[in-house]
């Protein structure tokens, strides 16, 4: 199992994977990719993460935020370079290194991979890189190596957003309730670019603190909405915050906060060096910004000075400093039998970046969930069927008609 971020961790996924049947009658082995979690070392970031945190309280957008996202990754990587730790070692190329060798070093003649996320991105490259022993591929939330994310990043909210829209005109009742859904949407969008929400509130913790909504922290409980959950509430809470009630997005972007037990545990520094010496380096700011625009103008300028995942790259990248890796991108050829899951409402990675993948595989097959974000195998017992009945027969045809009676209903009070 190739877990996604980058930097997060098989051992993050055990608990839920297991609950999930995951090892009902097979066994799994989880791994933490270097960098992460039990990974020795952990390239933690406490600092950055913290920053993120902090940035609750000031204009997400605002130089500010900025500033000290940037003075957090410097603090960052000067502690692990002290501590005698180099961050360009640790990439996607070492990475599928380290799945070759941890197969070899098992005794184990041929085995499955299942990648999500970046861990799709990883298992694409492993398979490019060291095909050897690899009897079949899971691919679910696609993101391919040949899209390079750091340019195109905004197209997956963009066709979730859209999908989103679409959906809610097709149900009568979310309709009826919400007629005007996405033109509501891009105007709050331009309003708190403009004039931020200011919401005085508590945290978890019953401590004060100040919550500062603009355009990208109203963006990002969306995103995050259906990557975690399911998309249900999205509607309203556009209607909401349309209607200057903050109350749902308040809610969202507090439970969006990283806990402080949880501080320092993601393999921040695998992520940076992975998205700056990847793909960051092979694109310019203003390819990512014409890119931006393309998928998404109806969005203000300032919107895109952040990526999605609260990313800064092309800020972040220069302090952060680590050698160029060759070009990674080249697309995975293979006839080995391949599934790719897809979220119809997956706001990490766009349904569409599939047609990059399956023209070079030959023996793949590909099931499209609707109402379904990231993460597409902990969305449904449908996905967990499709999944167990290819890996039972890699290369029968899979019945994929079960995502068919997949049904979501949006809240409209």
């Amino acid at each position: 199992m190739l877990a996604g971020g980058p930097g997060g961790a098989g051992s993050f996924e055990i608990t839920g994977k297991m609950a999930a049947g995951l090892n009902a009658e097979r066994e799994v082995i989880f791994v933490d990719q270097r960098g992460t979690h039990l990974a020795d070392p952990l390239l933690k970031c406490p600092e950055a993460e913290q920053a993120d945190n902090d940035a609750i309280s000031i204009p997400f957008l605002s130089a500010d935020a900025t500033q000290a996202q940037v003075a957090a990754n410097e603090v960052c990587i000067r502690r692990v370079r002290d501590e005698g730790f180099d961050p360009a070692a640790y990439n996607t190329a070492e990475n599928a290194a380290d799945f070759a060798d941890l197969r070899v070093a098992l005794g184990i003649d041929e085995w499955n991979v299942y990648g999500v996320s970046y861990g799709s991105r990883l298992a694409l490259s492993y398979l490019r890189d060291h095909p050897e022993g690899i009897r079949s591929v899971v691919l679910d939330s696609v993101s391919p190596p040949n899209v390079n994310i750091a340019e195109d990043w905004w197209s997956a909210p963009a066709s979730s957003f859209r999908a989103i829209f679409e959906a809610c005109a097709a149900q009568l009742s979310c309709a009826t309730t919400y007629p005007n859904l996405e033109a509501d949407f891009f105007a709050t969008v331009d309003r708190l670019a403009a004039t931020p929400e200011v919401v005085e509130t508590t945290d978890s913790a019953g401590r004060p603190i100040i919550v500062n909504i603009d355009a990208f922290p109203f963006l990002y409980a969306i995103i995050m909405a259906s990557e975690r959950g399911d998309a249900s509430g999205v509607p309203k809470m556009i209607d909401d915050m349309a209607n200057g009630d903050t109350a749902s997005t308040v809610e969202a972007v507090l439970a969006l906060q990283t806990p402080d037990f949880f501080l320092g545990l993601g393999g921040w520094g695998l992520a940076l060096t992975i998205f700056c010496g990847e793909s960051a380096n092979i694109t310019t700011e203003s390819a990512y910004l014409a890119r931006s625009r393309d998928v998404l103008p109806e969005f203000p300028e300032e919107v895109f000075a952040v990526q999605p995942k609260q990313g800064r790259l092309f800020q972040q990248c220069p302090v952060w400093d680590v050698p160029d890796r060759p070009d990674l991108s080249d697309p995975a050829v293979s006839d080995v039998d391949v599934l790719l899951m897809v979220g119809e409402f997956d706001a990490a990675t766009a349904p569409a970046w599939v047609e990059a993948v399956t023209p070079h595989l030959s023996n793949a097959q590909v099931v499209e969930f609707p109402f379904t974000g990231h993460d597409v195998l902990d969305k449904s017992q449908c996905a967990k069927d499709v999944m167990f009945a290819f890996l039972d027969d890699p290369s029968a045809p899979v019945d994929g008609s079960c995502a068919a009676e997949i049904e979501l209903v949006f809240t409209t009070e």
